[in-house]
């Protein structure tokens, strides 16, 4: 959003699986973060990242994206 609260853009992020999104911070270059929780196996990790599969029934995940909102990276945490 910009400081009048008009939206500049929108994106999903997920799965067909559960997500949840908990929280969200904007970082001093105004990259997105953002956690939560996921049931999917797989599909909301990228390559490279610190955890690729989900661990467990479920796991917190961890996503940055740019100011554009495209997404940088994301994780799986947990087990």
């Amino acid at each position: 959003f910009e400081p009048g609260g008009d939206r500049l853009w929108g994106t999903y992020f997920g799965s067909l699986w559960v997500e949840r999104g908990d929280a969200i911070v904007v970082d001093t270059s105004n990259n997105i973060y953002a956690a939560g929780k996921t049931t999917a196996p797989t599909a909301t990790s990228t390559p490279g990242a610190f955890q690729l599969a989900n661990g467990g029934i479920s796991d917190a995940f961890l996503l940055k994206l740019t100011p554009e909102g495209d997404r940088l990276w994301s994780t799986y945490v947990g087990g």
